[in-house]
């Protein structure tokens, strides 16, 4: 900002510098005051609109990782079923299933004979994929699991 110049007018006893002569001469000061205040408020507003958005989305972000965590989940267990019943008697196999999804949800992961699908509940959501095989005697955990064949029946250990 340029250095003011003090202006003086003859018979006058206001003094303006040149800042004030050039943008707030002609609005009295409480207009000013008031635009001022308008201008932060529309500020204010914009910031908080953008804030909302951000949050919902960061929200929506967290919730997709935990959708995707647990269809990894339940994929890599279907294909540890098909596997064992595709090679046949004598197949062995451990894996591990996380105890939670990330964001440390809970879920319930089960198999279905009669229907021949694997189902994950979480969130009060529920994902199903259909398997090769109705031949599951035992329940799958979660932590550690050896899943064997044996004469054509899936187990779990």
């Amino acid at each position: 900002m340029p250095k003011r110049k003090i202006i003086r007018q003859k018979n006058s006893e206001k003094t303006y510098t040149s800042y004030n002569l050039f943008v707030f001469s002609f609005y009295p000061k409480g207009q000013v005051s008031m635009e001022i205040l308008s201008y932060y408020i529309i500020l204010f507003g914009v910031f908080l609109v953008t804030l909302i958005l951000v949050v919902s989305n960061q929200r929506a972000l967290e919730e997709e990782k935990i959708n995707m965590d647990a269809r990894r989940i339940l994929i890599a267990t279907k294909n540890e079923i098909d596997i064992a019943t595709n090679v046949g008697d004598g197949y062995s196999h451990s894996f591990f299933l996380p105890e939670v999804l990330q964001g440390s949800r809970d879920y319930n992961i089960s198999i279905s004979a009669e229907d021949q699908e694997i189902r994950i509940v979480y969130n009060e959501r529920n994902v199903t994929l259909p398997l090769l095989t109705s031949n599951i005697t035992s329940t799958i955990k979660k932590g550690n699991n050896v899943i064997k064949n044996s004469k054509g029946m899936i187990t779990f250990e």
